[in-house]
């Protein structure tokens, strides 16, 4: 093997690696989304608990 075809295997794999850097950056920031909508919308069954423990209470 030369150092040519060394060295594109390196920027081969270099480029793979920031792809994957890349991708992973994506997901996380999907996943961020998913959760900032997730808690910013109520949820119906632990509002109705809620409702119900404060109706005891009273």
């Amino acid at each position: 093997m030369d150092f040519k075809t060394f060295i594109n295997g390196v920027g081969n794999d270099f480029k793979i690696a920031i792809d994957d850097v890349i991708g992973a950056v994506i997901t996380i920031q999907e996943d961020i989304e998913k959760l900032k909508i997730k808690t910013s919308k109520p949820d119906k069954l632990v509002a109705k608990g809620l409702l119900e423990y404060i109706a005891m209470l009273s």
